[in-house]
Parts: structure tokens; sequence; C-alpha cells
């Protein structure tokens, strides 16, 4: 064999290698894929992979292939591509090499022959190498190394998949090959539509017009998200999604159909996507009828007749309205197609049938009642309209009238032959047709018996005014009586019945004195318990104040808790204030109360004014001002003005809490001796009323027997009050007042006054005039010996008092002196003293002696001025003075300066005489006043001078209008009397400074009076000077004020009139509306001429003048009124 025919061998040999390996590589690569898919068919077929987990697999897949291409097929085809373009057995011969165990045999010799192929023959040694190689290839040996089932794989693999394929599609079936179909291309739908029920209801169905339609649906089936409806009307299709509401039971409602329409029911939403679209239900068609409805409506309302209102008209959209009850509504509808019947239905099921007419309906029907109703249709092809409107009717409850009484409109107290105009105000939604007043007559043991008037009625802007004069006159009242009465106003409903309206009740008092002066003492003691409170809260106060005092001097700061402190302590300050004002208006209301009815003596009640004014100056201007300093010093946060303007507050809160002690002990007095001048008082009244009876008793006059019953219970309430007097602790230190009383009480028991009355009112029962008569002229007797002790009593308490008062000044001006005595002497002995001796030490010891000493006396004056008014405020400051410079004299007497000290204690001893004076001008004036307290002096001068000033403002009124109306120039005349009056206003300038020197400056008792010398000084220096002018009335005007203020002269004057026994004026009381327009007309100029006078702001004297003024030419108008009614009747 040559080398050519060796290659050509070599080469066939290795184009079979190549090939095969290919087809081999080809082969395997074919079976592995077709193992891979019939497995994931295989668990697609178990499993039913989703179409994204078949794009999974179906990746996978695609990666295994792309594998087996890069790493198996590619090299296989890439080999037998080199050797095709290479031709070259190099790459083989090394294969052949391995395969036959050979080391290079048919490597070189491949490599020589084709070397000699290029080179030709000229190399012997290569061909002869050549020819020796040759032999030794065998090619049986490489034939055998390469069989062809090394290029194939084994025959198992083949069998193991076509039995595999086999035996899986004998048990799977049909299924495998759809999902090895699914899991080739996983995009396609190769599958088969599982069993499913689809009920869908109601179906094909009838609806009518603008109703809604529930579609319910039950899916049993592959498993689905939710089932979707599918709704065709003409060309148009929508969707609806179905509501779950059971496992299996789906609903959806189409609202408001209106035309024909075909639905469906599909599943959406699947686990397998495959099915999604695919499961749908049959398509049903649903039919739409036209029902009857209401189109147009109209209902009038006519109300009854009684309210006056007018129609009301209300339409197809007035689903609520409201009539009142008996209202005729008149119903008219129109509806959409031909009628048979009509009607409205209400809530109860009752029905009310209309009268049809074609297209049309109509009908009237009254309302006793509210409800709801709707109407009811039936159609000529007998449909019924569905879902009609419901309207609601609404009775309105015809209100019943109001009414309150708006004059007087509260309990009130009169007298029995006063008229009491009764005012009334009412009104109705719809009119008030009546006005009535009921009252009763309530005596001792009688209830009375309801009677009624009527009210005169006038209509004004909706309302109803009424007025009734009530004369009591005509109804035999008696004090201790009792008027009840109230107001009853009724409206026109004549459907359901009149509505009535009651006001509040109201009472007229007719009290006795009894019942007066016991509410009256009642009060007065409560008002003492709340001063003594306030005595106690004042002295918490002071030791808070010298609490605060302390701790401001400790320390430079003032911190937050002593700051919140200080804010309560002037709280606290201006409740109290505030209280104390409280207490003086009631204090004021009660006396006037009294002096009303004459309970109050002469003597008492210049007391209670006296004690009034104190009230208002238990709370100085100084304290206010002090507050305020304090207040602003704590806005600036220093401590040193803090300080400063505290210890000025607590100065005034200890005057305060002074005054405050000794307005509450004078109030006590006042108390105890108003009590025992009460029943001084009581005592004379019930002589003189026995006296009466006597005096009936000899005329033979009827009615006797019930006044000496009346004084049956004042007997028995004067036992009663004897013996309350008696329990009195203060009454203790009175002993002859309390022996005086106690005596009195004895003889009432023992000659059994209440008893002997009671006698004589039994004889008088019983006929027996003549005993009744004797029996009455010993009991009168017993009255009048008791009348005498209590009236003893009261002169000895007041007596003794003044006594007392006298006898402890006499004391304390005695220890002045001996302390101005002791003073001086020490004065000497520090002049005389050098600055080395060794007496300055005794001499400093004596002085603190006597500064012990004057400090018990200025308690002892402190509590002296707590039972007299005659105390001088400038006492307080004599005594003040007197301690301070008693203490420099010390301190000097420490530091051994001997003549700084001795001028202290000369001052400290002028301070001194000048108390002793003080005391002795006190003494002087408790020597000429007939009572201890010692005001009566001061009210009869301040009197007197507000007389006077009365009389010069008059003048000094009349100078200023001729002033004015001559264009503000006077007559020489005139000017004369201008100078005149100025001379007589400084007179009383000068005389009130008497009035205020004589009673030591003292505020508590001369009130604002102190600051009326300036008032006057200019007062004196316009009618000098500058002439007068409107600001010189008003100053004028104002000084009157004060001094009626201070002493109320001019009430005193009015109760002095009040007091003349005079018979009650019978007066004609005529109805404004009987009056003529003209007349009217001047009248309602005459009130508002008053209301002016009030606005202008006239001292109070001028405005009672005016009113006075006013109220004559009203009372003249309306009694010549009457007059002239009565000439014409």
């Amino acid at each position: 064999m040559n080398h050519t025919s060796f290659i050509d061998k070599l080469y066939r040999q290795a184009v079979r290698h190549y090939r095969l390996r290919l087809w081999g590589v080809l082969f395997t690569a074919s079976l592995l894929v077709l193992f891979s898919w019939l497995a994931m068919a295989l668990l697609d077929s178990i499993v039913h992979f989703s179409r994204v987990s078949r794009w999974g697999f179906f990746s996978l897949q695609l990666s295994f292939m792309f594998y087996l291409i890069a790493c198996r097929i590619y090299p296989a085809w890439r080999d037998e591509r080199l050797r095709k373009k290479s031709a070259s057995l190099k790459t083989f011969a090394r294969l052949a090499d391995k395969l036959t165990g050979s080391v290079d045999l048919w490597l070189n010799t491949v490599e020589l022959s084709e070397q000699h192929n290029k080179e030709g023959d000229a190399d012997p040694y290569r061909e002869a190498a050549i020819g020796r190689l040759i032999p030794r290839c065998d090619f049986n040996a490489l034939q055998r190394a390469l069989p062809l089932k090394r290029y194939m794989p084994a025959t198992v693999f083949p069998l193991v998949f076509l039995f595999s394929t086999a035996l899986l599609t004998g048990l799977i079936g049909r299924p495998l090959g759809v999902s090895a179909l699914r899991m080739v291309a996983p995009w396609a739908a190769f599958f088969e539509i599982p069993a499913y029920t689809m009920d869908v209801k109601p179906g094909t169905a009838t609806v009518y017009r603008g109703e809604d339609l529930t579609i319910r649906a039950v899916y049993r089936g592959p498993r689905a998200g939710g089932l979707q409806l599918w709704r065709r009307e003409g060309k148009e299709v929508r969707s609806f999604p179905l509501i779950k509401k059971e496992n299996s039971s789906y609903t959806a409602v189409l609202k408001n159909n209106l035309n024909d329409f075909r639905y469906w029911v599909q599943a959406a939403d699947m686990e397998n996507d495959d099915y999604e679209g695919r499961i749908v239900s049959d398509t049903f068609r649903v039919n739409i009828l036209e029902p009857p409805f209401v189109k147009n409506l109209r209902m009038e309302v006519i109300p009854p007749p009684y309210s006056k209102l007018s129609r009301q008209a209300h339409g197809i959209n007035d689903t609520r309205f409201s009539l009142l009850p008996g209202s005729e509504v008149y119903i008219q509808l129109t509806a959409n197609k031909a009628l048979r019947a009509a009607g409205m239905v209400f809530d109860d099921s009752s029905r009310f049938n209309l009268q049809v007419h074609n297209f049309s309906a109509e009908g009237r029907r009254v309302f006793m009642r509210g409800g709801q109703y709707r109407f009811s249709l039936l159609s000529m092809d007998s449909l019924v309209n569905r879902g009609p409107l419901r309207y609601k009717v609404e009775v309105l409850d015809d209100r019943p009238p109001y009414v309150e009484i708006t004059a007087p409109g509260m309990d009130i107290e009169a007298q029995p032959e006063d008229i009491l105009p009764i005012e009334v105000l009412a009104g109705d939604d719809f009119g008030v047709a009546g006005i009535v007043l009921y009252y009763r007559h309530i005596a001792s043991g009688d209830t009375g018996i309801w009677q009624k008037k009527p009210f005169s009625i006038k209509e004004n802007e909706g309302q109803s005014h009424g007025r009734i004069l009530f004369d009591f006159s005509e109804k035999a009242i008696a004090y201790g009586d009792q008027i009840e009465y109230f107001a009853q106003a009724m409206d026109g409903n004549n459907v359901s019945g009149p509505g009535v309206a009651r006001s509040a009740r109201y009472k007229v008092l007719f009290p006795s004195l009894d019942d007066l002066f016991e509410d009256f003492a009642e009060k007065t003691e409560e008002r003492n318990d709340d001063m003594e409170d306030m005595a106690r809260r004042s002295e918490d106060l002071k030791k808070t104040l010298e609490e605060i005092h302390r701790d401001l001097k400790r320390t430079e700061k003032m911190d937050w808790k002593t700051k919140k402190r200080i804010e309560h302590t002037l709280d606290e300050q201006k409740r109290l204030r505030e209280k104390v004002e409280k207490i003086e208006q009631e204090l004021q209301k009660m006396v006037e109360q009294l002096e009303d009815r004459e309970i109050l003596s002469e003597e008492m009640l210049r007391k209670y004014q006296q004690l009034q004014d104190m009230f208002r100056q238990i709370a100085p201007p100084e304290l206010m001002e002090a507050m305020q300093k304090l207040q602003q010093a704590m806005e600036k946060s220093n401590p040193e003005e803090v300080e400063k303007a505290l210890r000025s507050f607590k100065e005034n809160q200890e005057n305060f809490k002074q005054n405050l002690e000794r307005t509450l002990e004078l109030f006590k007095q006042i108390q105890m001796e108003q009590q025992l001048d009460r029943l001084a008082q009581q005592a004379r009244e019930l002589v003189e009323k026995q006296q009466q009876i006597g005096e009936r008793l000899d005329k033979k006059e009827e009615g006797t027997a019930g006044m000496q019953e009346q004084q049956t219970r004042q007997l028995k309430n004067m036992e009663r009050s004897l013996d309350e007097m008696l329990q009195n602790p203060r009454l203790q230190s009175f002993k002859e007042s309390m022996q005086g009383l106690s005596e009195a009480r004895k003889e009432m028991a023992r000659r059994r006054m209440a008893a002997q009355s009671e006698d004589i009112k039994k004889a008088l029962q019983q006929g027996k005039r003549e005993q009744a008569a004797q029996q009455s002229g010993e009991l009168q007797q017993n009255m009048r010996s008791m009348q005498e002790r209590l009236q003893g009593s009261l002169d000895k308490m007041r007596q003794s008092h003044k006594q007392k008062v006298q006898s402890k000044m006499l004391a304390v001006t005695r220890d002045l002196l001996k302390l101005s005595f002791e003073q001086e002497r020490l004065q000497r002995q520090s002049r005389n003293a050098s600055r080395v001796d060794d007496q300055l030490r005794e001499i400093a010891r004596k002085q603190s002696r006597v500064q012990q000493n004057l400090q018990k006396t200025i308690g002892e004056m402190i509590e002296l001025s707590k039972q007299t008014f005659f105390m001088e405020q400038s006492l307080n400051r004599d005594m003040a003075r007197a301690q301070s410079l008693m203490r420099k004299s010390m301190d000097d007497l420490s530091e051994r300066r001997a003549m700084p000290a001795a001028q202290s204690q000369r001052q400290a001893m002028e301070a001194l005489n000048r108390g002793v004076q003080g005391m002795q001008r006190s003494l002087d004036r408790l020597g000429k006043s007939p009572g201890g307290t010692g005001f009566e002096q001061l009210m009869e001068q301040l009197k007197q001078m507000a007389g006077m000033q009365g009389g010069l403002n008059g003048e000094t009124m009349g100078l200023f209008n001729a002033q004015q109306g001559n264009r503000g120039r006077l007559s020489p005349a005139q000017q004369g009397l201008q100078k005149r009056l100025a001379a007589r206003q400084q007179a009383l300038q000068q005389a009130m400074r008497e009035i205020a020197d004589e009673m030591g400056n003292r505020g508590d008792v001369l009130g604002r009076l102190g600051q009326l010398s300036e008032e006057m000084e200019k007062v004196v220096q316009d009618l000098l000077k500058k002439g007068i002018s409107r600001k010189t009335v008003e100053r004028q005007q104002r000084i009157l004020s004060r001094m009626l203020d201070a002493q109320k002269s001019a009430r005193e004057r009015e109760y002095s009139k009040k007091r003349k026994a005079q018979k009650a004026k019978r007066y004609q009381a005529v109805d404004p509306g009987r009056l003529s327009p003209a007349e009217n007309a001047y009248l309602k100029q005459l009130q508002e001429a008053l209301r002016n006078s009030y606005r202008e702001g006239y001292a109070p004297e001028y405005q009672r003048s005016i009113e006075t003024y006013i109220h004559k030419l009203i009372r003249e108008k309306q009694q010549g009124n009457g007059e002239t009614s009565n000439e014409q009747k």
C-alpha cells in the first residue's frame, strides 16, 4: 500500500468518524429533549400549570436545548467543518494513535505522507520511512476501535423513552398529549373546558319602567375570582361586577331600568387563565313595562276660619307640609296615562278615594291629625304605580296662649285702702280671645273663694295688653290678710277646644306691724352674724399681712408664693369690702320698710341712719388707694416698693378692722335698744287699741270681739318677745333695765293679761257687754302699767349707757393727764442730764413704762369708741404721734442723746395734751346729748344747714334763669343779690368747718361732708368773680345731695309727714283709653318730661320736687276727666 492509498483510506475512515459522531450527538440530544418534555407534560397533566409556570418551564427547556447545541452539537459540527476546510488528517491521526495504543505512529505516517505529497519524490529516505510505517498502521484495529455503538446511545434509552411514552399515553390518554402541547407552546390554549353550572335568576323577566332588577347567580365550577354581569342595551354593552353573598351565590342590582335589554353572566378572574372568558351563562332578555305615575299634583290647604290664615298651595315636590287641625285640603292630580282608580293610602292602612276623570283625579279631605301617605293609581291596563313618593302632613299644635303679669309682677305689700294697678301681657299664635283675673281673699283662718274679673284688652304688635285697677278698700281687708291672684288667657280655637294659659301666682300682703318687726329683727340678727364672721376674717387677714411683712423683711426678692399670698389677701379684702356694702344696702332697705309703717321711733330712726353712715366709712378711700398701690408695686416686682405699699395697706387694713369691730358693737347696741324700744311701742299700741275697744263698747258698736281677739294675740306675742329680750346677754350689763323688764313680765303673768283679754272676747260673744266693758277698763290699766315699766326700762338703759360712757371717758381723760404729767417730768430730767450721766438708763426705763401705760390707754380708747360716736378722729392721730415720739425718745436715750430725747418727749407731751383737750370736748358734747351715742345734736345742725342750702340753691337757680333770659346780664339789684348769696354760702362753709372741728373731723360720722368745704369755696368764687354758670348750679346741687345723704333730713321730713294721722284719700281711677286724643297726648308729654328729668341727673331733692309736680299735673288731669265723666253720666 503506497502512501496515496493510505491517505485515501485514512480519509474515508475520518469522514465516517466525524459524521457518525455528529449524528450520534444529535440523536442523544433529541432523546434528552424528548425525555424532558415528556416529564414536564406528565407534571402538567397532574398539576395543570398556569401559563406563567408553563412559560417558565418552556424557558428552562430552551436553555437546556441551547446548552446541548452549544456544548455538544456545535463542537461535533465544528470538527466536521474544520476537517472539510483544512483537509488535514493530523487530528484524526492523533485520535487513531490514542485508540490503537500506538505512539505517534499514525501521526508520523500522515505527516510524512503529506510532506511527500507536497515535495514529491525528491527524498528517498522519507519514502523509505513511509514504506516501513504504512504496514505498521492496522486499519482493522482502528475499525474495531471505532464501532457504531460508540457514536449512538445505548439501545435502552430509546426503548425506555418509547415504553414510557406508550405507558403514560395509555394511563393518562389525551390529557397527556394536551399537556405536551401546552408545554411545547405555552402561548397557545390547548385545553378542554371542564364541567360547570351557572344558575341565573330571574332569567328572562318583565320589569316596570324605573324599577330595579336584582340578578342572582349561583356558580359551581373551576375556581373563579368572581362573576361579571354583561348587559346589552341596543348597541351599548356594559359590564357590572356581581357581589358575593355566600359561598357560591352572587348578586347585582340594576337600578332605574327604562328600556329593554339582554344580559348574561360570565366567570371572571379565573384561577386557570385558560378558562378566562370561556365560562359564560345563557343570554336572557328583560322586557320593560310602563306603570302609571303622578305627573302633576296640586294640593290647596284651607286653614280653619279662627286662625285668620290665608290659603296655601303645594306642588308635587312639596313632600312635607304642615297645617292646623281642622284644615280642609283640596287634592288634584294628573297621571301619565288613563286611570281606572286613584286614592290616598295612609300609614294606618286607611284609604281616601279620589274621583277619577280619565287622566286626572281630585277630592277634598279635612285633616285632624298628621301622618304619612302615598297616592295609589290603577291604570286602564291594570297596572299599578310603583314606588310612589311618600308625603308627610304635620298637624301643628295650636299652642296655648301665654300670659304674664307685668305689673307689679311680684309679691308686694300694700295697705288695705290702696288701689293696685295690675297689667298683663298675653299673646297667642292666632290671637287672644280673652283675659281674666282670678283672685281670692285669704283672711285669718279662711282660704277664700276664687273670684274673677275680666281685663280690658288692647292689641298692639301682635300682643294683647290688659289692665285692671284693683281697689282693696272694697274687700274689707284687715292687716295680716292676703290677696292671691293670677291671670288666665284663652285663645279662639273652636276646633279642638280653646287653649288656656295661666300666669304665675302672686300675693298682695297686708302685713301687721308685728310681722314687719319680727322680720326686721330676724334680718338684723343675720346681718349681725355676717359682721361677726367678717370680723373673724379681718383678724385672720391681719395675721396674714403680718406674716407676709416679716417674710419680705427677711428676703431681698419676692418669690412666686409670696406674690400669690398678697394677691389672695387683696382679693379677700375686696370681698370683705363688697360684703360691707351689701350689708349697708340691705340695712337701708330694712330701715326704709320700717319707716313706711312708722315702726321706728324718731330716735331709733336717727340711730339707724347714723349706723348706715358708719357702714359707708368702714372701708375708706385710703384703703382702696393702698390696695391699688400694692397691686401696682407687685406688677413692677420691686420688693422695696412692695414692702412699702404693703406697710400702708396693713395700716389701712387695721383701720378697716377697727371700724368694722366698732360698727359691729354699736350695731349690737342699737339692735338691743331697738328691740326694747319696740316692746315699749307695742305696749303703747296695746293701750291705745284697748282704749278704742272701750269706746266702741260704750257706743255699742259691732265687731269689737274681733278686735279683742287681735289684742289677745298681741299680748301673747308680747310675752314671747319679753322672754326673748330677757335672754339677751347684752342686757345683763343694764341691771336696772333688766329688772324693769322682769317686773313687767311678772306683772303680765300675775294679772293674766292674755287670759283676761280672752275673757273679754267670750263675754262679748255671749252678749255680756257691761261685764266686758268693766274687764276692758281693768285690762287697760294693767297695760298702761306695763307700758310705763317698759318705757322706764328703755330710759334707764339709755341713761345707764350714757353714764357708763361718761365714766369711761373721764377715766381715759385722767389717765391721759397722768401720762402727760409723767412725760413732762421725764422731759425735764432728760433735758438736765448729760451724755455721761448714769441717770439716762433710769429715764429710759421710766419712759418704757409710760409708753406701756399709753398703749393700755389707747386700747381703752378703742373700746370706748365702740360705744359712742363722740370719740374724735383726731384722738387717733394724736395718740399715734405720741406713741411714735416716745419710741424715738427711747432710741435716743439708748444712744445717750439726752437733748434729742428731751425734744421728742416734749412733743409727745404736747400730743398727750391735745388728746386731753379732745377728750374734754367729747365729754362736753356727751353732757349735752340725751343719749350715750351722741349724734342728735349733729343731725339737727345738719338738718338746719341742709334747709338753708336748699333755699340758697333755689335763689341761685332763679338768678341763673334770670341771667339766661337777659342774655347773660344781671341788673344792679340782681348783682347785689348775687353778692348776698355769696356771703350766705360763705357762712354755710364756715358753719361746716365748725361742725367738722367739733366732731374731730371724724369721717365715720361726717361721711363726705369734710370735702364740701372745697366745693363751697368754688361756689363762693363763682358768685363773687366769675358769675353764675351751669357748673355753679350743678356744684350747689352736689353740695346739697351730700348733706342730705349724710343725715337723711329730707327723708325724715317726708316720714314725719307720714306720721301725721291722716285718713287715706280715695281717688277715682280713670282708664287712659277713655281720655280724648289731646288729653292722651298731654299725658304723654308729661311722662316724657319726667323721663328727661331722670336723664338730666338732678340732685335727689330736686328730682323729688319734679316728680311731685308732674304727678300732681297727671293726677289733676285724670281727676278732672273723671269728674267730667261723672257729670256727663
